[in-house]
């Protein structure tokens, strides 16, 4: 097989496990448009790296979007504005300013890496390093998986138990800026965040338990990551695109079947 197809699909199993399972606590938090805002400033973060010259710009959009949400869990938890005010001003905000950095250092031509990335340009060494971070972020989905559920369903009782409700707040933020611009390095800033929500959204139903719900959104993005993976490959398309439309059209699919009366049972 050919080697950067190969790496491709390895690294689609490694974003699977990173993205679906995260996806998932952002939905059920009704923080869908964190993983957009967190992928919009990014390029702020990049546009920043590249007028200080710093020498992984990748690097560098991390240590700016940890210091993004913690402007942004400083702007929530006084109540001075709300979870979609502050998402829309940062997210706008930062998308804005680092495109216009971008255009003042004659960075034009980066803008479509940026926005789409390219996941067939991974290596073997990055690959590895993808493999590392999706283990350590399940290994903590893993730990806090109760205290996240809790939060979640009743930050007051939560708190009213013992738990840390600010500490386990702002650590999910942290990882998800952490996974956000691993991601967009290799997908892009457009097409990470439909990466993250899709597959919970896809297979998301009032009556499944949380953790079954996890292992259905792995699932579909294991099964829709290759298609779009191989169409991108033979159809000599850009990656990112065929993945999500990948990703849309067996949601479409799923939905369809399910309103086809030989398929409900």
């Amino acid at each position: 097989m050919n080697e950067p197809l190969l790496i491709a699909l390895l690294s689609g199993v490694c974003l699977s496990f990173l993205l679906a399972p995260l996806g998932c606590y952002l939905l059920w938090q009704r923080m869908a448009f964190l993983g957009d805002t967190l992928s919009h400033s990014a390029i702020l973060g990049i546009a920043l790296s590249v007028l200080f010259h710093f020498p992984f710009y990748h690097l560098g959009t991390i240590v700016y979007l940890v210091g993004f949400v913690l402007l942004f869990d400083q702007f929530t938890s006084k109540k001075s504005l709300s979870n979609d005010t502050a998402l829309s001003l940062l997210s706008y905000g930062g998308m804005s300013f680092g495109l216009v950095i971008l255009h003042l250092c004659g960075q034009d031509n980066t803008l479509k890496h940026i926005l789409f990335g390219d996941l067939l340009s991974m290596d073997y060494q990055s690959l590895s390093w993808l493999a590392i971070l999706a283990i350590v972020v399940n290994i903590y989905l893993g730990i806090f998986h109760k205290q996240l559920i809790l939060y979640i369903l009743d930050s007051e009782l939560a708190q009213q138990s013992g738990l840390n409700v600010k500490q386990i707040r702002l650590l999910f933020l942290l990882t998800s800026a952490i996974v956000i611009a691993v991601a967009i390095h290799w997908v892009g800033a457009l097409i990470a965040p439909a990466l993250l929500i899709i597959p919970c959204t896809a297979v998301f139903t009032t009556t499944a338990s949380p953790k079954e719900t996890i292992k259905k959104a792995l699932l579909f993005a294991f099964f829709s990551f290759p298609i779009g993976v191989l169409g991108s490959f033979y159809l000599s398309l850009p990656i990112g695109p065929v993945i999500v439309c990948a990703f849309i059209m067996i949601l479409i699919t799923k939905w369809l079947l399910r309103k086809t009366p030989i398929f409900r049972h």
